[in-house]
């Protein structure tokens, strides 16, 4: 979505848990930041959170809204040109 709203070729590079925590950690990111993180990541990967909770609205106070949304509004706005 990312790349057609903004005209640019995006290509995602799946990375092993292990190799992105060790990028994490050599950009600072403190190791147990990183594992923390990276958890988080695989554990959405995996299909661990498909549904969604209200939690977005509660700790934003306004809905979520959708990843297509998001990307309409910031292309729009101009942020990634």
């Amino acid at each position: 979505m990312i790349g057609q709203a903004t005209g640019r070729v995006l290509r995602h590079i799946d990375v092993a848990p292990e190799v992105h925590i060790g990028q994490l950690v050599a950009n600072g990111v403190p190791a147990g930041v990183a594992q923390l993180l990276t958890g988080i990541l695989v554990a959405i990967r995996d299909g661990a959170a498909p549904v969604p909770t209200g939690d977005v609205e509660r700790a934003l106070g306004r809905p979520a809204r959708s990843f297509e949304d998001y990307v309409t509004e910031t292309a729009a706005a101009g942020v990634w040109t």
